[in-house]
């Protein structure tokens, strides 16, 4: 939820707050990182993307509650950096996954921040992370990979025992992808966007489905339900329609929300799912 106009210039402009023993200004971060939206068919220009997106963050962090507090956090697919600024009380951040080379160099200015290159399609493992995170992070990660089994799998084997997975996903049932469905429309993105930087979505999953094919990775279920991310119409070209959307998906039963969340944890080899 947006807070009120005061309180949020207040908390934007003349906060600043500590991560990992360094400072952390939003508007520095919103200006060098590049939040600003500019010419996305979809948001107006000059729009701040993060504020756009805010609402899945402080869901997340809702979600993970005390486990983020003094944690080290191994945030995979991060790029733009959001997440600095989202999971901003946790002792050590450290982005994973691709990004262009104005973003690496970016990052350098913001200060001590970690970053791991990772091909995340691949069927390299990632590098162990020099500091054994406790969280890992896959905020709409997994609806663009293409081998999901063996990417998870992969992430598995670097995650400590009792480690926590917070993730986020579209939901096969959101009643946007039902009705384009209907018209016809395609739900996926071109499969010519494979290896790109942004990479479209190739597969959507129901929450049970999603829970189940979690549990026989090796991990156990901490928490699980669907959830609405509905970006505020303000930020949209077509507000009207925008309003309109976000108006019907909020009247629907939460089978129709729009994404899935779960936040589970690494088995050990005991409660492994029999074979």
């Amino acid at each position: 939820m947006l807070v009120g106009a005061d309180t949020f210039l207040i908390d934007l402009f003349h906060r600043r707050y500590s991560l990992n023993e360094r400072q952390l200004d939003y508007p520095f971060l919103r200006d060098t990182l590049r939040w600003s939206c500019k010419g996305d068919h979809i948001f107006l220009d000059g729009a701040d993307h993060y504020q756009i997106d805010r609402g899945r963050f402080e869901q997340a962090v809702e979600t993970m509650g005390s486990l983020l507090n003094n944690s080290t956090i191994y945030d995979i697919g991060s790029f733009p950096g959001y997440g600095i600024w989202a999971f901003r009380n946790c002792r050590r951040y450290i982005g994973v996954g691709k990004c262009p080379d104005w973003f690496r160099s970016a990052i350098g200015s913001v200060g001590q921040l970690d970053w791991v290159d990772w091909e995340i399609e691949s069927s390299s493992v990632p590098l162990a992370p020099p500091d054994p995170p406790d969280l890992f992070i896959l905020q709409e990660v997994l609806e663009h990979i293409r081998l999901p089994k063996r990417f998870l799998t992969n992430l598995r084997t670097i995650m400590p025992d009792g480690a926590h997975l917070y993730l986020t996903t579209n939901n096969l049932h959101y009643l946007g992808y039902i009705l384009k469905m209907a018209a016809g429309r395609e739900v996926f993105d071109s499969a010519m966007t494979e290896g790109a930087v942004y990479p479209g979505h190739t597969t959507y999953y129901t929450l049970d489905g999603l829970k189940a094919f979690l549990t026989e990775i090796g991990f156990q279920i901490v928490k699980a339900r669907r959830v609405n991310f509905l970006p505020p119409a303000q930020y949209y070209r077509r507000r009207f329609a925008a309003q309109l959307k976000n108006i019907m998906v909020k009247c629907t039963p939460n089978l129709y929300h729009t994404h899935l969340e779960v936040l589970c944890r690494k088995c050990d080899e005991n409660c492994l799912p029999k074979q």
